[in-house]
């Protein structure tokens, strides 16, 4: 087995005394912001899963740039998250164990850092061959599961102790010390492919806190970073997508304007006998109203809609509309309502699929046909 040396991380700062404090929040006090820990958690579980499919097809379908361009991906995601481990491991559960000892039990999820940095290594070795192996899409598979269940574990169990425990300087400590254990080359890397992972309203708080130096960084590398993604995951539609979303548009416009035209009395039956819905979002560029029929299933008061996009290898417009605003409007039947959305968690996100694919098992077959996760959103009656 390969053993990682956390001392001496390639792309790595010099190491400094570990960060100590032994004083928690006190009641009253501010609780921390952990946009920036959420982001980067998304930043890794995506992209590990990403760069399996990738492996997959470079494996039926070899292509030497675009793995000379996953070996490049993967390395900037190697270095990040073995020093993320390493400053969880000697600052992290430190304080935590100092301000909650009471609540902590960690050494799970530093077993779980003492298997993952070893097949990021192992992936690492299997990435430089001249053609991509199974062995390297399987190792990239483990990889991309083993690390979803740890965050999920760790976003559970250590989240509500910082939020609640840690006082918010110390919380920014321990950004500094995230951010201080990364050499610059690193950080062209990580900076624009963690911001590349926000909603444009997590954009604009990330770049708010950020420090200048990393706006600077950011403006320098995010194009060209932005570029090379795109060759390696696929940004372009293929002729199918493309003729797919014109269907989609036109068949949007028709029962759009069938649903006004008849107030609500038609336009919202759907395949296999299910129910469409008006949903009504704010056009992130343009600000104005703009209006989609999407399969909805109930959920108590909510309802639940995908982002499958008919199968379409890009977020659907209304799913970006709604990261960039998340109140909108739902119309069904003559009836109105005034929502708020919200992204289906990875603890939910199994059982609620099965009953989209349940009530249309077109579902699945959307999802074998993108790379991407296809979002599952929650669109809850606004008490506003």
């Amino acid at each position: 087995m390969t053993v990682v040396d956390r001392s001496a991380t390639p792309g790595a700062a010099p190491r400094t005394a570990p960060f100590r404090s032994g004083r928690p929040r006190a009641p009253g006090d501010p609780a921390p912001d952990l946009l920036d820990y959420r982001v980067v958690h998304r930043a890794m579980t995506r992209d590990l899963a990403r760069l399996a499919a990738v492996a997959d097809e470079l494996v039926a379908a070899p292509d030497r740039r675009r793995l000379r361009l996953l070996r490049r991906h993967l390395h900037g995601m190697t270095v990040e998250i073995v020093n993320h481990h390493r400053v969880e491991d000697d600052d992290v559960w430190p304080l935590l164990e100092a301000v909650a000892g009471d609540r902590t039990a960690l050494v799970a999820l530093t077993e779980d850092h003492e298997r993952l940095d070893p097949l990021l290594a192992r992936a690492g070795e299997l990435a430089v061959s001249d053609v991509a192996t199974p062995q390297l899409a399987a190792t990239l598979h483990e990889l991309a599961d083993l690390l979803a269940r740890h965050v999920a574990d760790e976003e559970r169990d250590v989240f509500p102790i910082i939020a609640e425990r840690v006082r918010v300087e110390d919380y920014a400590r321990l950004q500094e010390r995230f951010r201080g254990t990364l050499g610059l080359a690193t950080l062209t890397f990580v900076v624009p492919w963690v911001v590349g992972h926000a909603t444009p309203a997590e954009r604009r708080v990330l770049l708010a806190d950020a420090p200048p130096a990393l706006r600077v960084i950011l403006a320098l590398t995010e194009r060209r970073f932005l570029t090379r993604a795109g060759r390696l995951f696929g940004k372009g539609l293929s002729p199918r997508d493309r003729r797919m979303v014109i269907l989609m548009k036109v068949v949007t416009r028709a029962q759009v304007a069938i649903v006004r035209a008849t107030h609500g009395r038609r336009g919202h039956r759907w395949i296999a006998g299910t129910e469409v819905v008006a949903l009504t979002t704010t056009g992130r560029r343009s600000g104005q109203a703009r209006t989609v029929m999407v399969l909805a299933l109930p959920d108590g008061d909510d309802l639940l809609v995908a982002a499958s996009h008919g199968g379409v290898d890009r977020e659907p417009p209304w799913w970006l509309n709604l990261q960039a605003e998340p109140h909108a409007r739902v119309a069904h039947r003559g009836e109105h309502v005034d929502v708020v959305a919200e992204e289906v968690g990875d603890d939910e996100y199994a059982a609620l699929w099965a009953r989209f694919v349940a009530a249309w098992p077109g579902f699945e077959g959307y999802r074998a046909k993108v790379r991407r996760r296809i979002a599952l959103v929650r669109l809850r009656p606004s008490r506003t």
